[in-house]
């Protein structure tokens, strides 16, 4: 499937979605609650390579005649010459193509995937929701993931992200740890991930305030009930208030992705997770449908990466803030095309100041642009 051509994504919902409801359409909306996408990717290369960005010569690109035409129009009589500046360095005019191409790359994932699953899902009475890869710092580019995590999440009903495969281990908060498969972003892991998910559920209106994640998963069966409970605490002060614990295996013993929690009466941690559950539900519940208040906005770096060269993560000066007990939330700039600031407080959804009604965060202090060369403090 071609996730920035709408008739690709259209056959998706013809041969899955609508045939789910032809047969169970009595459901929806109450033993069916949704649809999931775990890690949509654009797939323009194979595996995993989360430095997936332009400029890499022979690398095929996402493509479509709906991206042909926009971009077309974009650049009209230099629009073959602009072409070559997507594997190529150009000039001068190098960073404005590449930024080009993606900008209207990725709106072309939210208009022609999350956007259209979401709306056939809103209007059979059930909700879309999911995560992308968003591994070391991969949500703004292609490969495996999907260009803009923000874009990608518009269409979808609650902002979700995933931690699997010891990404988050207490202390390992460096810009680099071992892990079993390579060097991980630990920084990223600790103080960006999370926040992806909560400042999505607190600027677009249709996620309610609600962050997901999946949660436990791949860590081995050295994860116990005292490094989850860490884990679920982790989120829970970060804005994640959903959670769907990873996995519960029918199979045992199953060697993909342990630990699986009951695992036939063989797991002698399971009644104290039944308590860690019952724990984590009322804490969400309790952390759920309030207002945001955020001490400072970070903007997100996605432009800044797009147009090639250096340029500093949303993560960094967010890790300065959490270090001293200041929240933020990550802001593209879709956001603050629609923000409007009152009392001196940046909101980042028109409406979500105090004394509106609609739902949205309140941003005090300073937005904070993650590509500027210091922070201050």
């Amino acid at each position: 499937m071609n996730l920035i051509d709408a008739e690709s994504v259209r056959m998706l919902i013809d041969e899955v979605y609508e045939k789910h409801y032809a047969r169970y359409g009595k459901y929806f909306g109450s033993t069916i609650a949704g649809f999931f996408s775990d890690e949509p990717e654009l797939g323009n290369v194979k595996g995993y390579p989360f430095d997936n960005t332009l400029g890499q010569k022979d690398m095929r690109l996402p493509w479509s005649g709906q991206l042909e035409k926009t971009l077309r129009e974009r650049w009209g009589d230099n629009f073959l010459a602009c072409l070559a500046a997507l594997w190529y360095e150009a000039g001068e005019k190098t960073a404005a193509v590449r930024t080009i191409y993606m900008d209207e790359m990725t709106k072309l994932v939210r208009t022609c995937f999350s956007g259209q699953l979401g709306s056939w899902c809103a209007q059979h009475g059930v909700e879309y929701i999911g995560h992308i890869i968003e591994d070391d710092n991969a949500h703004t580019r292609m490969g495996c993931s999907i260009g803009h995590y923000f874009r990608e999440m518009e269409g979808q009903h609650m902002a979700g992200i995933d931690v699997v495969h010891h990404q988050i281990v207490p202390g390992f908060t460096e810009p680099v740890h071992q892990w079993i498969a390579g060097d991980r972003d630990g920084e990223f892991f600790h103080f960006g991930l999370a926040k992806l998910g909560s400042s999505a559920a607190h600027i677009q209106e249709n996620k309610k305030g609600r962050a997901l994640c999946e949660i436990f998963g791949n860590y081995g069966w050295a994860e116990g009930n005292s490094l989850m409970k860490w884990l679920t605490n982790h989120m829970l002060v970060r804005g994640i208030n959903e959670f769907t614990p990873h996995a519960f295996s029918m199979r045992y013993p199953d060697p993909d992705c342990p630990p699986h929690f009951y695992a036939r009466g063989n797991n002698p941690g399971f009644a104290c997770f039944t308590q860690l559950m019952k724990y984590m539900n009322r804490s969400a519940h309790l952390l759920s449908r309030g207002t945001p208040l955020a001490d400072a906005a970070i903007l997100y770096h996605a432009q800044a990466e797009w147009s090639g060269g250096s340029c500093m993560y949303f993560q960094k000066p967010g890790r300065q803030l959490m270090e001293r007990q200041l929240d933020y939330d990550v802001i593209p700039v879709d956001a603050l095309e629609k923000a409007i600031v009152a009392n001196r407080n940046l909101c980042a959804l028109a409406g979500g100041c105090p004394g509106r009604t609609a739902r949205g965060a309140v941003l005090r202090k300073r937005l904070f642009c993650a590509q500027g060369r210091s922070f201050p403090t």
